[in-house]
């Protein structure tokens, strides 16, 4: 049954924190990026609690690599359940999935190897492919449990051994197991899946900033939730200490080592679930304390520093609980920009047959990750209203409606393709010349962005787009435009 008790809310005083150091952990944050959200716990109870508009508490984001971080509790659990053992082997457990004559390194590799992304692949990593498991392991295989090779595709195979073990995928696994009784409602989670519909175990999860706080509290507390123990101490013990070196800077955070997809970092005792863009857990036992950021930073290692000089000092007393919450209460990301309609605005009205194309409206980050992502605009009404232009679209062989606002507040749409992939799309845009309307499409949930370009033209209108994603090797190619016919 689902844990539905709701995790207490203090002030930072209440549990022996400096307010004002907390607030120098919000600005310094704020200062080195994008934030969009960001919550403290200390002795299981949250005492800061701050989200940048439109981001909010019910907003789900994408996690991108802190996705390992979940699979690897999966395998805790399997391997809890005395259903799995780290020393097996990989080409045993996925037998069909190997070549006619595997070579000995991959005969070699275990389960620990792929916790620690030390299976020394040298070949396809391919997430949108129907056959992505057999091309994985057709590739090349050398010094496997030696070397560190970081792969969110190797992540992706946890959870086919788990479902190699269990006939389950990662979901259906996690939710009784440990979505349920950490106080996870699994129905709210969106995870991106593989063509064979493999969760993508390496970076496809999307949940909300208190989902991932919860995880941190259950490994801060040696396994146990709310009094009941969901993993063993030794699992917490084992996967958050390093268990392979890394190949980074020794001064960094990235060069402490690697655990079972979970980061050790420079602060003693502390350690991490770590995404791109600073989507982050941070856990330090001997604060007993959680921080959970989602965020786009530009300085992974200056908040690092940051955070790790703002804990020696974090405790005691200093500062205003209620001018923190105040604080906390009024953030916001800047408002869209707005702009006067061009004279011509109204010209725009009207339903447009497009020139054939492979146009995504998603940003070209997810049709690295998911194959749901639809292709090619056929069709484009649009309806000039006042403080919004409203643009129906044909995309993908279906319909989708796109609010994009003029007046500098945010409008949200759904646009609904695939239930495991991003779906809310705020939308702004201005006239910036009197023949061209640009917008921008921010997928909060990703978060990612792609910028649009509508044109009058004596005969209709083109829209320019973003390139479609080319294959790694090739050069990047121009944004693409197309006419109305």
């Amino acid at each position: 049954m689902l844990n539905r008790k709701p995790l207490p809310r203090v002030s930072p005083s209440e549990v022996g924190l400096r307010a004002d150091v907390l607030e120098e952990i919000l600005d310094g944050l704020a200062a080195r990026g994008e934030m969009h959200s960001l919550m403290i716990a200390r002795h299981g109870k949250v005492c800061l609690e701050a989200f940048w508009a439109p981001y909010g508490p019910q907003i789900r984001h994408c996690l991108w690599s802190q996705t390992k971080s979940y699979t690897a509790t999966a395998i805790g659990c399997l391997v809890d359940e005395g259903r799995l053992s780290l020393d097996e082997k990989v080409a045993e457990l996925l037998a069909p999935y190997m070549p006619p004559e595997p070579c000995d390194n991959l005969r070699r590799m275990t389960v620990r190897d792929l916790l620690c992304m030390a299976t020394g692949q040298h070949g396809p990593q391919n997430r949108t492919t129907p056959e992505w498991v057999k091309e994985f392991f057709s590739g090349t295989f050398i010094d496997t449990g030696k070397v560190f090779g970081y792969s969110g595709v190797v992540s992706s195979l946890l959870g086919v051994v788990l479902r190699a073990k269990t006939g389950m995928g990662l979901m259906e696994y996690m939710t009784p197991r440990v979505f349920d009784k950490i106080g996870i409602d699994a129905a709210t989670i969106k995870w991106m899946e593989h063509p064979d519909g493999q969760e993508y175990g390496g970076g496809g999860l999307i949940t909300k900033t208190e989902d991932n706080l919860r995880l941190g509290l259950l490994y801060c507390g040696g396994g146990v939730f709310d009094g009941q123990r969901v993993l063993s101490s030794q699992w917490v013990q084992e996967a958050t200490r390093k268990q392979i070196e890394t190949t980074n800077d020794p001064d960094s955070d990235g060069g402490v080592g690697y655990g079972y997809q979970i980061w050790p970092c420079r602060r003693r005792g502390a350690y991490r679930f770590d995404g791109a863009g600073g989507q982050l857990v941070i856990v330090d036992p001997t604060l007993d304390m959680v921080i959970a950021i989602t965020q786009q930073t530009r300085d992974g290692q200056g908040q690092f520093n940051l955070l790790w000089d703002a804990l020696e000092r974090v405790e005691g007393t200093g500062g205003s609980d209620e001018a923190l919450r105040d604080k906390c209460l009024r953030l916001a990301q800047p408002r869209p920009a707005a702009a006067p309609l061009s004279p011509r605005a109204a010209e725009l009205n009207g339903s447009y047959a497009l020139e054939d194309n492979r146009l995504r409206l998603y940003p070209m980050t997810f049709s690295v990750f998911t194959h749901k992502v639809p292709e090619g605009i056929s069709r484009l009404t649009a309806t000039v209203l006042p403080g919004e232009t409203v643009l129906e679209l044909v995309y993908g062989g279906r319909p989708y409606t796109l609010h994009v606002s003029t007046d500098g507040l945010p409008r949200l749409s759904e646009l609904n393709v695939a239930p495991d992939i991003p779906s809310q799309v705020y939308a702004a845009g201005i006239w910036t010349a009197e023949d061209t309307f640009r917008f921008r499409c921010l997928f909060i949930e990703g978060p990612a962005a792609s910028d649009w370009t509508l044109r009058l033209t004596g005969h209709g209108v083109e829209l320019t787009a973003p390139p479609a994603p080319a294959r790694p090797e090739a050069p990047t190619r121009p944004p693409v435009t197309v006419r109305s016919i």
